[in-house]
């Protein structure tokens, strides 16, 4: 019986070394996946604020030209009420 013991715990240490590196392979491998997750998600987080720059760029574009259409809107309107006056002294001069 003692003859057995040996080889049996042989076998459990051998079975229990196998596990261990099988264990550790694949937290190697679960490693190596996530740092392949993290360069996807960072080249993500990058593509997301370069959007979100380009949509800042066009939005501020938008808001100029909203401003400047506002002015010209303004100018005509000036533009618009004066020529009223003149064509309503010119009616009234006329009557």
């Amino acid at each position: 019986m003692e003859i057995d013991k040996p080889h049996n715990n042989t076998i459990s240490l051998r079975f229990q070394r196998d596990r261990l590196n099988r264990l550790y392979n694949e937290i190697e491998e679960l490693n190596k996946k996530n740092r392949e997750n993290v360069k996807t998600i960072k080249k993500l987080k990058d593509d997301l604020h370069c959007q979100v720059e380009k949509l800042h760029e066009e939005k501020n574009k938008i808001k100029m030209e909203n401003e400047e259409l506002k002015k010209q809107l303004e100018i005509q309107k000036e533009k618009n009420l004066i020529y009223n006056k003149i064509v309503n002294l010119l009616l009234t001069k006329t009557n």
